[in-house]
């Protein structure tokens, strides 16, 4: 749905509180800070896990509203305890290839949620954590965090 369109808007809002409930963000973002999450203040944990959210949310919502020209078809999954994977793929029609994709899931609070995804063996978590400590290291735990909100009041791609 383009973003000139009048319901543009709400289907954004509509894909938002799904991903919220889809997605473990507290998991999430404990795993793509490592050694560095046990060192934060509670009130410093929820402020770098909903600053988390609101960047991984805009970036799938900018996918999933940028054009649809492809599908995810799920294959298999396998479940160990708390934690499952499924597995599959996205097709583009543009780019005319499947792309392996995998979700990674952990059983919490009476549900299953995902923890990372990994698109043509990309991890999200990977990719964050790699981020995340080259920034620490420079930086501090304050930096990252303010990098993180500084990239949150940019444009996303289409506005």
């Amino acid at each position: 749905m383009p973003d000139w369109s009048p319901e543009a808007d709400a289907y954004k809002s509509r894909i938002r509180r799904q991903m919220d409930e889809l997605m473990d963000y507290e998991v999430l973002s404990r795993r793509a800070l490592g050694d560095s999450w046990t060192s934060l203040r509670p009130a410093q944990r929820a402020d770098f896990a909903s600053t988390l959210a609101a960047l991984v949310d805009r970036a799938y919502i900018d996918v999933l509203t940028g054009g649809g020209d492809y599908r995810v078809a799920l294959e298999a999954e396998t479940i160990d305890g708390d934690q499952a994977r499924v597995t599959g793929f996205r097709y583009a029609k543009s780019a005319g290839r499947r792309i392996p994709i995998a979700y990674s899931l952990i059983y919490r609070q009476g549900r299953w949620r995902i923890a990372d995804v990994v698109i043509d063996g990309i991890g999200l978590v990977e990719s964050y954590k790699r981020e995340f400590d080259r920034l620490v290291r420079r930086q501090s735990f304050d930096g990252l965090l303010a990098i993180m909100k500084e990239r949150l009041h940019r444009p996303a791609h289409g506005e």
